[in-house]
């Protein structure tokens, strides 16, 4: 996986083991703005291949513009190439992306899903709404 500098630590979990009734009709991912200081959470899932396929965290750059942008590429990449065709349906596979940053988090995310053969089947980009260098996780123990 390629990182740019600014980015401390990485740990992406391709297959997250879990089932989301009704399944998703496409893909999806969400930023964890919340996952402790300096870090984000990316969670997500990718509508597309079959049994022989990964899912890989293919890119990671940080755009240090006046917010920041992270950009975040997530590939299907076709793992048993000699095996028999896997007839049925499309994989839905969950994924989890932590980042810890050198610094304040980014204040904006873009996203993108590529296929096996490189094209992109989809992209979201989110935007903190707050100064992501004055950002502190929201109190939750309120009395």
């Amino acid at each position: 996986m390629e990182t740019d500098d600014g980015i401390a630590r990485v740990e992406f979990l391709d297959a997250v083991p879990k089932h989301r009734w009704p399944e998703p009709e496409t893909d999806d991912a969400t930023i964890d703005f919340d996952a402790g200081d300096g870090r984000i959470v990316v969670l997500g899932c990718v509508k597309n291949g079959d049994l022989r396929h990964d899912l890989v965290c293919d890119s990671l750059t940080l755009q240090t513009d006046q917010r920041g942008t992270l950009g975040v590429t997530v590939r299907i990449d076709e793992d048993d190439q000699d095996s028999d065709l896997v007839m049925g349906n499309t994989e839905t596979f969950h994924y989890r992306l932590l980042v810890e940053f050198d610094d304040a988090v980014p204040g904006e995310y873009v996203v993108r899903h590529v296929d096996e053969n490189g094209d992109q089947q989809f992209e979201v980009q989110e935007v903190l709404m707050v100064d992501p260098t004055g950002y502190q996780r929201r109190d939750r123990d309120r009395e």
